[in-house]
């Protein structure tokens, strides 16, 4: 996932963050990195319409890809822009790190290319978090009313809090990008 590097272009802290569970992670300050990037536009999904699309629906299984974005393997020309500075030495990241500008807008374009066929229809995607759905097989209303409507969504929001995905406040993803 890193390799050393010699004399990088890019330098990066290593910084030592507490998460909302209390514990601690060591995460990689790509901040003078991240404002040198252009931003890739790619369009992340409304939170509302995935938990509108999940209503109604009679199993929902939800998955977090482990390690998501450490899967994508980083263009070798842009390795050494990720390097970072520690006690031992200097070194750079393979893979994908989170943390970069555009990470976020990079998988979400994996996934909904890999998961094109089922997105909108058997499973909804926002970033690494997934949610598989399986449509209720007996007989409903031809029309729901409102309240009704909003009674499941509400349903669908308890769920998805209570096993952390997709939180409102979703990761504010910062990620990869290409000098020229």
């Amino acid at each position: 996932m890193i390799r050393e590097v010699k004399y990088p272009k890019w330098l990066a802290n290593v910084v030592v963050v507490q998460k909302k569970n209390g514990k601690w992670r060591v995460c990689v300050d790509f901040t003078d990195l991240n404002k040198a990037c252009p931003k890739d536009p790619f369009p992340l999904p409304h939170i509302d319409s995935m938990m509108d699309a999940t209503a109604g629906h009679e199993l929902l299984t939800f998955m977090d890809a482990s390690s998501g974005f450490q899967q994508i393997q980083m263009e070798p020309s842009d390795q050494e822009d990720t390097a970072f500075m520690t006690p031992t030495g200097l070194y750079c990241y393979i893979a994908m790190p989170f943390g970069l500008r555009n990470a976020g807008a990079t998988y979400q374009r994996l996934v909904n290319m890999m998961f094109k066929d089922q997105i909108g229809k058997t499973m909804e995607v926002y970033i690494d978090d997934m949610v598989v759905k399986k449509e209720c097989h007996y007989p409903r209303r031809s029309r729901e009313t409102t309240s009704s409507r909003y009674d499941q969504r509400g349903k669908v929001s308890k769920m998805v809090s209570q096993c952390g995905c997709c939180p409102k406040e979703k990761r504010k993803v910062e990620g990869m990008c290409r000098l020229h």
